[in-house]
């Protein structure tokens, strides 16, 4: 009765008063997600020794008195967040019987009474869970919310919980001295203060130094941000031993610089080569405690500050270390300007799901000798034991708070070494790419300490393995292929071969491959005696797609010439310009498009419809072939989109490595059906027309029409029973959607290969596909390549966790045989795998240049890479 009536009168003397900047923000986190466990902190230990469960509820008590904070609950009154100030509230403290639980099963308990929500408009804000599993083990649970308490204030919090506890169970009076003032006395002081003339200068401060600069980090995320972001997180544990550590204290002194300086400067650096950026803001929290009588006081203190930095090609590490000892300064003089209140007045309008001003942070925590508590707090202390106020307690370990940023590099100092955490969203990183990082931001700092006086930009993340990984393994892929042949000697072969096979069909037209060889033979030879074609002569083929086109290009090649594919769609002046470029003297059209040529043309006009025509009667003749393997075979012009189209010259031999080699990833043959899908001005035709016609297999070449429109595309795959499909990703992602419809759903009777190239491809966008065939009956491939590397370059079949993940980037894999591939940064640095850069291809692949155009070929195909 007495304890009620002491509640009561309790409860009508209670006091509001205002929230702190640092308060008022996490209170309407809260109101917007009142569910969410992602502001709670907590302290965990396993108590290897008996627990006088009367003397720890007293000493809780005790704290909560003391610390008015420690019994607020917060509210809206007269339309303004206030914190109501509890005269006396009960701690809360719930046992729970853990015997004969495994670790697992114990860990997960803990984890989930440290995850229950706390009720911040009705308490309690602070509660104690103990997990006993015998009388000498025990887990103590400490739980607050953000709102209450910082990392200080849960140092505060364990010490004179150790003073109290020690205390009570000996019978003693306590010996903490009273406190001087509270928590609400430094909110009421904070805000005087920034309504005076120091807040308007602070507020200058920060807006000079954040004015034009980048608020968003770019960063190689392996996820799209999702439309509704979570605080979801998780963290990779990192640890510099002992002889790093020590090397990096001499070499800060020696520098005149913190500790804390030389680690915030290194992450700068990792987040700069991650991104390419040369702007970058990250957080840092400071302490927040710079008015007076504050540093006994539990509360919410703490303020995030924003540290800038700015990258220059020409700076060195020690300059940029400089930089940043300066900015950090800067920033600590201004810490007293709330980051709330900065967010408010530098972004008014904010990117939804997006951490405003910075989406990575760096903290460094030291923890003093002698506050052995606090030393089990630190990451990597499993095994370490402490006496806290007569209770032996060992370190025990909760994951919490781990997604708030999208990056957090949280690191504790103890007089042995550094180590801590690398905390991440989960809803854009996974974990081998932090783990990678973590492993890459050590192999930093070691390089920093060997060339401090090295510009940044030639500082490199990668490690010896990665290293050895792509210049050994990845790159290693020399492959014995036909490299003294032609394309169309290849062709001949397969002619002989497989004669009676059908090599082109277009509508109701055959061409078997005893067709196809004569009447390209008559029509080479009727190049070479009319027009005199030799070796390399350049010449434009002006059509549609049809059997025609398909004996004219062979024709070329058997010739000795090169041919110059020009679209008939094209708009006239890209016409125009191709024409006048290459400077050809033979143009190959057919009558609906010779009027395509312009008068300025003074070379021949060959109508090559009516020529195969008059050259269908006469008796075969034998071509003998005249070509070296690093003649050009064509010249395809690039889209034009930087500046003007750009032919490039392929060889015979970058397409015959590309076909025929000795680790092919593929396994086509004679029986296989290919589609033309694309024109013949794109390099991904190559890889059809020569897929089909150097195996013996069928190729279907579509009329223009049949292409562009769904519904007939797939008819034609099924009619023709296709087993080696080409697709731009766009092209597919329609395809799927049209063939949903179909009520026979039978494309795996007879397909074998869907391959990717010519543009992004976005796997998740194939969940439909995969919902009704099989990768191991249908294969998908991905591949990546451009004209100038002949077609492709990488290969990856897609597998099934590629799709149903939501990961955001687009696997390539690795390079095809006789290829190879790096990534290197702007200044030539070779990159690890995950990190952007410019894609470098080397090996047989890569064409002779661009046409006419040796100041361009010079800057494009470097000679030798470093």
């Amino acid at each position: 009765m007495l304890k009620k009536q002491l509640l009561e009168k309790a409860e009508q003397e209670n006091s509001f008063y205002p929230l702190s900047y640092g308060q008022r923000a996490l209170f309407f986190l809260y109101l917007n997600s009142p569910e969410s466990s992602s502001y709670n902190v907590a302290f965990t230990a396993r108590i290897l020794s008996k627990i006088d469960l009367d003397s720890l509820r007293k000493a809780f008590q005790k704290l909560i008195n003391r610390h008015p904070v420690l019994r607020t609950t917060f509210l809206f009154k007269e339309g303004k967040p206030v914190q109501e100030v509890h005269v006396y509230r009960e701690i809360s403290i719930e046992e729970i019987d853990a015997t004969g639980l495994s670790e697992e099963q114990l860990y997960q308990q803990v984890k989930e009474a440290y995850s229950v929500p706390f009720d911040l408009e009705n308490g309690p804000v602070f509660r104690v869970h103990l997990f006993k599993i015998s009388e000498e083990n025990t887990i103590l649970l400490i739980n607050m919310h953000h709102i209450l308490s910082d990392g200080w204030s849960l140092g505060i919090i364990l010490n004179e919980t150790g003073t109290l506890y020690q205390a009570e169970s000996e019978g003693k009076h306590n010996s903490l001295p009273k406190l001087q003032t509270t928590y609400f006395d430094y909110v009421k002081k904070h805000d005087e203060m920034l309504s005076s003339s120091k807040g308007e200068e602070l507020w200058s401060y920060w807006k000079e130094e954040l004015s034009g600069s980048n608020t968003k980090l770019d960063l190689p995320y392996d996820r799209q941000r999702p439309e509704s972001p979570t605080t979801d997180g998780s963290m990779v544990y990192i640890s510099i031993d002992h002889e790093l550590t020590s090397a990096l204290r001499a070499f800060a002194k020696s520098e005149g610089v913190t500790i804390y300086n030389l680690l915030l400067t290194a992450y700068l650096v990792l987040l700069h080569k991650y991104s390419n950026q040369n702007d970058i803001l990250i957080g840092t929290t400071t302490a927040g405690r710079n008015i007076p009588d504050t540093k006994d006081i539990a509360g919410y203190f703490v303020n995030p500050v924003v540290i800038r930095g700015n990258f220059s090609e020409e700076t060195t590490f020690k300059s940029f270390l400089n930089q940043t000892r300066k900015t950090v300064l800067g920033a600590l003089e201004h810490q007293d300007f709330p980051f709330s209140l900065l967010v408010e007045k530098l972004m008014p309008v904010r990117e939804p799901g997006l951490s405003p001003v910075f989406q990575a942070e760096f903290g460094l925590y030291k923890i003093q000798p002698g506050n052995d508590i606090l030393n089990l707090m630190s990451a990597g202390s499993k095994g370490k034991q402490v006496v806290w106020g007569n209770l032996k307690a060992e370190y025990y370990e909760l994951r919490q708070q781990e997604g708030q940023f999208d990056l957090l590099l949280e690191l504790q100092e103890t007089e042995e070494r550094i180590s801590g955490y690398l905390k991440y969203s989960t809803d854009v990183f996974e974990q081998d790419t932090i783990s990678k990082m973590s492993e890459r931001y050590k192999n930093l700092l070691q390089n920093i300490l060997k060339y401090p006086d090295r510009k940044i930009s030639e500082l490199n993340l990668i490690l010896n393995e990665e290293k050895n990984l792509i210049l050994g393994q990845w790159n290693n892929t020399e492959a014995n292929y036909p490299s003294l042949s032609t394309i169309h000697e290849l062709f001949e072969k397969q002619a002989t071969a497989v004669p009676g096979n059908t090599a082109v069909v277009f509508g109701n037209k055959i061409l078997k491959y005893s067709d196809l060889k004569k009447d390209s033979d008559l029509f080479a030879n009727y190049l070479r005696n009319e027009y005199k074609v030799k070796r390399n002569d350049l010449i434009c083929v002006l059509m549609d797609k049809s059997e025609y086109m398909i004996v004219t290009l062979l024709a070329i090649l058997k010739a000795g010439g090169a041919y110059v594919p020009v679209d008939p769609d094209y708009p006239q002046e890209r016409i125009n310009y191709i024409l006048g470029n290459c400077k050809s003297k033979i143009i190959i059209s057919n009558s609906e498009h010779i009027d395509k040529i312009g008068k300025e043309f003074n070379g021949v006009v060959i109508d090559s419809e009516m020529i195969q025509q008059k050259l269908k009667d006469e008796s075969p003749v034998e071509i003998r072939s005249i070509n070296e393997p690093d003649d050009t075979a064509y010249i395809i012009y690039t889209s034009g989109t930087t500046g003007n189209p750009k032919g490039c010259r392929v060889t015979h031999s970058n397409v015959v490595r590309l076909m025929v080699n000795d680790k092919m990833p593929f396994e086509f043959n004679e029986k296989d059906v290919w589609i033309m899908a694309h024109s013949f001005c794109f390099d991904f035709s190559v890889w059809e027309m020569y897929g089909a016609l150097l195996y013996g297999g069928k190729l279907i070449v579509p009329v223009k029409d049949e292409v562009r429109v769904i519904t007939d595309f797939l008819s034609l795959i099924k009619e023709h029973k296709v087993t080696i499909l080409n697709q731009t990703p766009l092209a597919f992602y329609n395809l799927i959607s049209e063939e949903r419809s179909f009520k026979d759903r039978n494309l795996d009777s007879h397909l074998r290969y869907v391959i990717f190239g010519g543009d992004k491809l976005e796997p998740a966008k194939l969940k439909d596909w995969c919902t009704a065939y099989s990768l191991n009956k249908i294969q998908l491939i991905n591949m990546y390549g451009i004209t100038e590397t002949t077609v492709h370059v990488t290969f990856y079949r897609l597998k099934e966790s590629d799709i149903s993940s939501l990961r955001y980037r687009s696997p390539i894999g690795k390079p095809i045989p006789e290829t190879t591939v790096y990534v290197f940064d702007k200044y030539f640095n070779l990159l690890p795998p995950g990190i952007r850069g410019e894609f470098y291809v080397g090996g047989t692949g890569v064409s002779k240049g661009y046409l006419f155009n040796d100041e361009l070929t010079a800057q494009r195909f470097i000679k030798k890479s470093r």
